[in-house]
């Protein structure tokens, strides 16, 4: 959450404001992103969310609830993703058992990817 009058960030997942080092990382991004001139468009690379995000971070309690929700919500029915994405402009994608792409900014795609698990391997 921006707080416009100060520039504050809070991030609601790790529940504290961020760092003034984080808070310039981040008008950094959405600065340049506007005034980028050539669209080199999709290089079809998927990055996973532990190469974006420290493993130590998924074990927050906040972080691992959301997960342990969206486990149990979607583990029962993969095709509840689609119902879920309706209301994100969604593309179906060709990975794991059930995938969407979805775009956080116009250039910046996510991919949401489900596998349903097999045995010894949960979802």
């Amino acid at each position: 959450m921006l707080d416009l009058e100060t520039g504050a960030i809070y991030d609601n997942v790790l529940e504290r404001y961020l760092t003034f080092k984080e808070v310039a990382g981040v008008y950094f991004i959405l600065s340049l992103y506007p005034e980028t001139e050539d669209d080199v468009g999709e290089c079809g690379e998927l990055v996973s969310l532990l190469q974006i995000v420290s493993e130590h971070c998924l074990g927050y309690p906040l972080v691992r609830k959301n997960v342990e929700v969206f486990e149990e919500l979607f583990s029962k029915d993969l095709q509840l993703l689609y119902k879920a994405a309706e209301l994100l402009n969604y593309t179906r994608i060709d990975l794991g058992d059930a995938a969407i792409k979805v775009y956080a900014l116009p250039r910046v795609p996510m991919v949401l990817a489900l596998w349903s698990g097999e045995e010894g391997i949960p979802p």
